[in-house]
């Protein structure tokens, strides 16, 4: 290896890339991706397409950890998006699709693609996520942590219903102590008095909402009412009973 290659020692924590730790490699362009500045140690300057953007590096083996020169290949963004459209990687679909400015169909198709797929590999987040699985599997989810140790706040419930009562029992649950109103001297529970004092027709400072509702506008081709945001997208000129 060149004396002069860098030293690829630490981890990028968010992607898993070597980060460079040689004091002396001077590179200019600091916020450069790691890879890319790889890729240029070895082949030279990134090349640029037509309309002045520079070549996205793409991982041959997909594998965005594997940094070696001969996994590096420098596309332009219209080709780097067709190699993963032809994989199928909607995730990277949808970064490049908003990063070319394309439709918002497109990168909506994209973004509802990769959804479906994380979904069938069970890996969407709402399904509680390959992290979250593994770490259960492991028995070192924070969850299992808590209840182990018995800090686990579902745990606890009996003694949370036992200080309500000691607190309704002393008179000082919040739902039993009253406040009264400077304004209209009503009585009003401690969770919900400062919000009524705003509030109060009597309080001479009274907050007002600011976002009225806005007024409906009567669409003259199907008589119907509609906000004014409905109104402009649907109905009017764009009315689907228009002319008839």
């Amino acid at each position: 290896m060149n004396k002069n290659a860098l030293k690829l020692n630490s981890v990028n924590v968010r992607h898993g890339t070597p980060i460079p730790t040689d004091s002396n490699a001077n590179w200019e362009r600091q916020p450069m991706t790691i890879y890319r500045r790889i890729y240029e140690q070895h082949f030279g300057p990134i090349p640029r397409d037509e309309d002045g953007r520079t070549y996205d590096i793409h991982h041959i083996d997909g594998n965005r950890k594997n940094n070696d020169p001969s996994n590096l290949v420098a596309l332009s963004i219209k080709e780097h998006y067709k190699v993963h459209h032809d994989q199928g990687d909607w995730a990277a679909c949808h970064r490049l699709a908003a990063k070319m400015n394309l439709s918002p169909e497109i990168i909506s198709e994209m973004s509802r693609r990769n959804a479906t797929k994380m979904a069938e590999e069970n890996r969407h987040p709402f399904q509680g996520g390959h992290v979250h699985r593994r770490l259960a599997k492991e028995g070192k989810h924070p969850a299992q942590l808590r209840s182990a140790a018995g800090t686990n706040p579902f745990q606890d419930s009996e003694w949370k219903r036992k200080n309500a009562l000691k607190l309704i029992e002393e008179g000082r649950h919040s739902s039993q102590t009253k406040k009264e109103c400077p304004h209209c001297k009503g009585l009003f529970s401690i969770t919900g008095f400062q919000r009524h004092v705003n509030i109060c027709d009597h309080n001479p400072n009274k907050i007002t909402n600011k976002y009225k509702t806005p007024e409906k506008k009567q669409c003259p081709h199907c008589l119907g009412l509609y906000d004014p945001g409905n109104y402009k997208q649907h109905h009017g000129e764009n009315c689907k009973k228009r002319g008839k």
